[in-house]
């Protein structure tokens, strides 16, 4: 799923929680800067690619070491 420049905020993640069968999510260049907004994707049993390119988190310290913290399935994540 491509959501990428949508002004997306990290709180707004939680509509997605639904979407169970999705495999690859495209979430660069909106406003997700904390890693706690990223734990409802945990909800996708089939998550396992995430891109956050541009987004505010990925300029943190050990961000991908840390995405993968909250999101241990996910195979690909691309800064």
């Amino acid at each position: 799923m491509e959501l990428t420049d949508n002004k997306i905020k990290g709180g707004e993640l939680k509509h997605l929680k639904k979407l169970t069968n999705l495999e690859s999510l495209c979430l660069g260049g909106n406003e997700i800067s904390e890693y706690k907004d990223l734990e409802v994707l945990k909800e996708l049993p089939n998550l396992i690619q995430l891109e956050l390119f541009e987004c505010p988190i990925s300029e943190k310290a050990d961000y991908a070491k840390k995405v993968f913290e909250v999101l241990p399935k996910l195979q690909v994540s691309w800064e």
